[in-house]
């Protein structure tokens, strides 16, 4: 586990791009719920998923490349409750420039998702670009 006060002062230093939300068991397809920005990079710190509604249907974490970094999946059927994906302080770098999305696939799956992550400037910019 790492440090809550290193992982928050990192989304304090940058840019915070945390979200919450839900989805219905009627949620299909892709879900984006980060986007990302030219010259910058998403790290993911951690994934909290809670599944309320069981259903033989999978859930992956990727980003937006044309070959997906895939972060976390849950399999068909997953059970309920919470599923925890801790990637530390610094967190687990998406592609730059790409945003992160839920891909289900297909209807069923009933959940609720926390994700802490902060965008980072990893490309070199001029003043007007920051």
């Amino acid at each position: 586990m790492g440090n809550q006060s290193t992982a928050l002062g990192l989304r304090r230093t940058f840019k915070d791009v945390s979200v919450h939300g839900a989805v219905a068991a009627a949620g299909t397809s892709v879900l984006p719920v980060i986007t990302g920005r030219a010259k910058y990079t998403i790290y993911v710190q951690k994934v909290i998923i809670s599944i309320l509604t069981d259903a033989a249907q999978t859930l992956i974490l990727r980003d937006t490349a044309s070959t997906p970094k895939v972060i976390a999946s849950l399999p068909a059927s997953p059970g309920t409750g919470p599923e925890v994906f801790d990637f530390l302080d610094d967190g687990i770098p998406l592609t730059e420039g790409k945003d992160l999305d839920l891909v289900l696939s297909a209807a069923g799956l009933a959940f609720n998702y926390d994700i802490q992550a902060y965008l980072r400037p990893t490309a070199t910019m001029i003043p007007s670009e920051i």
